[in-house]
């Protein structure tokens, strides 16, 4: 590619506690220059544009107000100077408590819609806990030569949840989330009680604390209870013994590995050492964050200052949810964008597996009915190293068979790691019919339970923007 090529990705948090925005501009280049297979990869990372900081409008305790969110946006779109048509990428990531609100789904979607047409909708704790690890830039702090070896973990603080994303030598190696955050009690002007989440006041009835709507929340109670919360943290990241709460809080599941080195992001991090007044923000969040601050985490020189804390999630929305596939894609009536397309995994690694990948491909398919429950699927594998050209052409008749046995006359979606997608794209081009819609493409590793979202092409294209995402709204 002769020339830099720049998109512009917008970032929007719906989170419990606030809403905020960001745009980015990413330029891609072709890092290996001429006369090689190109590969297209973003090599800078501009913010063009913040926010500010707005509290999350809601109807009720049960329901968000999407048109004011949808009003939020529009303004801000505005104050920015963009349109959703200058808008290549990004992410409308509803998160924590708020993703759990009755209408989540619908709004999500609607604000999507308003906020441009690769602007993708997403929620789910796991998602969430990666983008704040890398806008809290933990990611690079574990690619650092001097930590080449450990495991960083981020843990993003908000309103109602902690996400936890641990991060080695730049990979994710485990996520996690528990209903952990600063609003779990809200109070008035007077320190009353005026809302405690149902999880946390189970925990504090088993430890014999009874306080509901209307008590008078002292600080030293605020302080007891936060120590509490505190140790559950330390449990889940192996800084303390392990306790039954754990499991009682946990939001999906915990992490899988002791980290070494820890960040912290999200409002309550924010708290941390600051001489502010114990409810200065109407909720246990300065409590929480005092508490911290004296634990485990902050001994021995175990935690890293974030580069971002409240705007970690925004802004790794805004930059860091798109992957480029590889270069050596093909495709054929793309239709893009391509959005919410679910994801089956099949065993694609050794050559071996060829010869009944037709079979894998089909039951997978049908067992999980996704052809009942949505227009398209993708189908996703690791692929092979180095490939012969008998290789790709048996696996793609092995595709073609499997589409035929299914009577499937949507997209067919290949989606491997291994460079091989260009090879497999033009043997699939030969064996379907005339026009047939397909996209192959590489470098992008997706699994059961995820779905994707493929962006217009980019880079004179030679690669497309994927956002590998989990739509869960529990």
């Amino acid at each position: 590619m002769a020339d830099l090529e720049t998109i512009i990705s917008a970032g929007i948090d719906i989170g419990t506690t606030t809403t905020q925005l960001v745009f980015s501009r990413l330029t891609l280049n072709n890092t290996r220059g001429y006369g090689v297979t190109p590969k297209i990869e973003i090599v800078q990372k501009e913010l063009l544009y913040q926010s500010r900081v707005y509290f999350t409008p809601l109807k009720s305790q049960d329901e968000i107000d999407g048109p004011a969110v949808g009003r939020i946006i529009k303004r801000e779109y505005e104050r920015a100077g963009l349109t959703p048509a200058m808008i290549h990428t990004g992410a409308v990531i509803i998160t924590g408590e708020t993703s759990r609100k009755q209408n989540a789904r619908s709004v999500c979607r609607e604000i999507s819609e308003i906020a441009g047409d690769f602007v993708v909708a997403a929620a789910g704790p796991d998602l969430e806990a990666i983008l704040a690890g890398k806008g809290a830039g933990c990611q690079e702090i574990s690619q650092m030569p001097e930590n080449l070896g450990k495991i960083c973990c981020n843990l993003d603080i908000g309103g109602g949840t902690t996400n936890l994303a641990c991060f080695s030598g730049g990979t994710v190696v485990s996520t996690g989330c528990f209903d952990i955050g600063g609003r779990l009690i809200r109070l008035d002007q007077q320190n009353r009680i005026t809302y405690i989440a149902d999880k946390l006041k189970g925990l504090l009835e088993q430890e014999g604390i009874f306080i509901k709507a209307g008590d008078h929340l002292s600080a030293a109670m605020a302080e007891r209870i936060c120590e509490l919360l505190c140790q559950i943290l330390l449990s889940a990241v192996g800084l303390g013994p392990k306790t039954k709460y754990m499991v009682d809080m946990a939001t999906n599941h915990g992490i899988h590995v002791q980290p070494e080195l820890f960040t912290f992001s999200g409002g309550v991090a924010d708290c941390i050492g600051q001489p502010w007044d114990d409810f200065a923000f109407g909720d246990i969040g300065v409590i929480l964050g005092r508490v911290l601050r004296r634990s485990e985490f902050f001994k021995d020189g175990r935690t890293v200052a974030a580069a971002q804390t409240l705007r970690a999630t925004v802004i790794g929305a805004g930059a860091c949810s798109m992957l480029l596939s590889g270069s050596t894609i093909e495709y054929q009536n793309g239709g893009f964008p391509r959005k919410n397309i679910p994801v089956r995994r099949l065993s694609l690694a050794e050559k071996t597996e060829i010869e009944d990948f037709a079979q894998q491909m089909q039951r997978s398919i049908q067992a999980a009915d996704l052809l009942g429950n949505s227009p398209i699927c993708a189908v996703s594998f690791h692929g092979l190293k180095t490939p012969s050209f008998g290789e790709i052409e048996r696996l793609a008749e092995e595709i073609v068979k499997a589409e035929s046995a299914l009577a499937y006359d949507g997209p067919i979606i290949i989606v491997m790691e291994e460079d091989m997608g260009k090879a497999l794209g033009q043997a699939l081009k030969r064996r379907l019919k005339k026009g047939r819609a397909f996209i192959c493409v590489d470098g992008v590793a997706c699994y059961d339970g995820d779905f994707i979202d493929i962006g217009p092409p980019v880079a004179n294209g030679k690669a497309v923007p994927v956002v590998v995402k989990t739509l869960v709204f529990q």
